[in-house]
């Protein structure tokens, strides 16, 4: 990732130089953790995505720029479904 580049979502110039859905990702090592970091061009935060297991299922957490778990994915619909209101901030990355 190019931490030179300076986001503002506000800016007419990087609007015309990364339309759309622009984005770079990083792969990070974080205490035996894979995180794949997308940073897109015209958002102020990043998303994270870490592989896991909640209850014993496999997941794929999704955190914000400091690492902390907002939302889980599940592969099984009805395990989405169910944990679907679940408060994953109580999860540590």
């Amino acid at each position: 990732m190019d931490k030179s580049i300076k986001l503002d979502h506000n800016s007419e110039q990087k609007n015309k130089t990364y339309s759309g859905g622009d984005s770079m990702i990083a792969i990070e090592q974080h205490q035996g953790q894979t995180w794949m970091r997308v940073r897109e061009f015209l958002t102020t935060v990043d998303i994270i995505y870490i592989t896991g297991q909640f209850k014993g299922h496999p997941c794929l957490y999704l955190a914000y720029s400091s690492g902390y778990i907002h939302n889980a994915l599940f592969k099984n619909k009805a395990l989405a479904i169910k944990y679907k209101n679940y408060d994953f901030s109580k999860i540590k990355s």
